[in-house]
């Protein structure tokens, strides 16, 4: 039973925390090969157009990086990639990429560690 004020399953929580720093405005969590997972603050066809698109973008390099992104005039696109899954960030251009970026990386970690368990 689930009530008005939870967030849903742990993976989906740590989707959420995301969401309180204040540049980050959407977030994608799926697997390497391009299955949603989690979404939080995006649609479910937004999600899973992310995540063809990361999919696409790092298979067409295969020394594809851990941690790459996309900006636009509008913002930016962020991927961290781990072990088992993918961390699609929608950001502000003015992240401060140098302190955000292990902070996007631990998040990772943490729900991969989760799920795993």
């Amino acid at each position: 039973m689930s009530s008005a004020g939870t967030r849903g399953s742990g993976v989906e929580s740590r989707l959420l925390d995301l969401l309180e720093y204040r540049v980050i405005h959407g977030a994608v969590l799926t697997t390497v090969d391009g299955l949603l997972v989690a979404n939080a603050a995006t649609s479910v066809a937004d999600a899973e157009q992310l995540a063809a698109t990361a999919v696409s973008m790092s298979s067409t390099n295969d020394d594809s990086p851990a941690y790459w992104d996309i900006t636009s005039e509008e913002g930016a696109i962020r991927i961290i990639s781990g072990n088992d899954l993918r961390l699609i960030v929608l950001t502000d251009n003015n992240l401060d990429d140098a302190g955000m970026q292990p902070t996007l990386i631990d998040h990772l970690l943490d729900i991969e560690h989760m799920i795993r368990i």
